[in-house]
């Protein structure tokens, strides 16, 4: 109850402070966090902060994108763009430079990138994976659930995993990822919730939306192109970082691609 009427107050707060305030002990705090998904209370601390940036930058809910009978093609069009044009506006807004500036040197350095994801995550994860070895990065993409599983358990220290799953909760790329982290591989996580079981088991976490847990959109249209503005910026800075040979290797697929064309 204290946090909740207390919000901006006990992000910055210890523990120990927040258990004079509230008049709970601090095994009642501790027991709080774990019960509410939470290692402790810095991460419970951390996507706090996190909702009060959100709520202080008006960020606004995602639409449904509804298609009724009484409305015409151009009634749709415009929803269709509105719909889209606000996830890539929330998207932009709450995307974490510096992260996506560890995760780049991440990537340019594992061993090896695996790149999995399902259903609609599924195709922005190969979508990602073709983007991604053309300008020479190790990547890997398995469609096949049990080949997928059968190579991210041969994963080890140095290969990256990057799991894509809009909500977060998808059982099998969940799994993955702890396979993953159980080989000593580390976990790249790309989703809508800042908090979710995925991303509790990645070493970093890039989000789509400021969404929280109450609130779900009912396609998936917007949410994938949310996936890609994040991929797709992510593949422009690996593109600085590596300059001359992401120009070199590009333009090697490029000549091999324009062969196929008559």
């Amino acid at each position: 109850q204290y946090i909740g009427e207390h919000p901006s107050e006990v992000v910055g707060l210890t523990i120990n402070e927040l258990v004079d305030r509230s008049k709970a002990s601090y095994t009642s705090v501790s027991r709080f966090c774990k019960k509410m998904g939470y290692v402790g209370f810095k991460e419970l601390k951390a996507d706090l902060a996190n909702d009060i940036i959100y709520e202080s930058q008006d960020i606004s809910s995602i639409p449904d994108v509804i298609c009724t009978t009484g409305m015409s093609a151009e009634d749709i069009l415009q929803h269709v763009y509105a719909s889209s044009i606000q996830v890539l506006e929330d998207c932009m807004t709450i995307t974490d430079l510096e992260m996506i500036d560890t995760v780049v040197n991440k990537m340019l350095s594992a061993h090896s990138i695996h790149f999995i994801g399902t259903g609609f995550s599924g195709l922005s994860a190969q979508y990602a994976c073709t983007k991604f070895f053309r300008i020479g990065l190790p990547c890997i993409f398995e469609p096949d659930t049990t080949i997928r599983r059968m190579r991210i358990s041969l994963t080890q220290k140095d290969d990256l995993v990057f799991a894509i799953s809009s909500s977060g909760r998808s059982k099998e790329i969940v799994e993955c990822a702890r396979i993953a982290k159980k080989c000593g591989a580390s976990v790249v996580s790309l989703s809508d919730f800042t908090f979710s079981a995925l991303s509790k088991v990645s070493d970093w976490n890039l989000y789509t939306t400021p969404r929280n847990m109450n609130i779900f959109m009912n396609i998936d249209m917007p949410l994938t192109i949310g996936q890609l503005m994040v991929l797709d910026t992510i593949y422009v800075f690996c593109c600085r970082k590596l300059e001359k040979r992401a120009t070199e290797r590009y333009h090697l697929t490029q000549i091999a691609t324009d062969e196929e064309k008559l």
